[in-house]
């Protein structure tokens, strides 16, 4: 999922639960995945380890994205 849709994500969930701590996931998620992207995938073929650590990641992903749509379905106020 690009960067900025879960940018945008992010701040309609933080702001519609008046919450801050989805907008520092955020940006953690962001320094992370950027350092990640540069320090980890390679210009030029990728391994069978990067592509199931690519697996693995997009589905942990996915998973939060459908449960925090099922969440906010349902009406949970989640906040610190």
């Amino acid at each position: 999922m690009p960067l900025p849709f879960i940018v945008i994500f992010a701040l309609w969930f933080s702001l519609a639960y008046r919450s801050w701590w989805p907008i520092a996931l955020t940006l953690v998620a962001a320094v992370v995945g950027g350092y990640a992207a540069f320090r980890y995938i390679p210009l030029a073929s990728t391994s069978p380890r990067e592509v199931t650590v690519h697996r693995v990641l997009g589905v942990l992903l996915l998973g939060f994205v459908v449960g925090s749509v099922v969440l906010s379905i349902l009406g949970y106020r989640v906040g610190l």
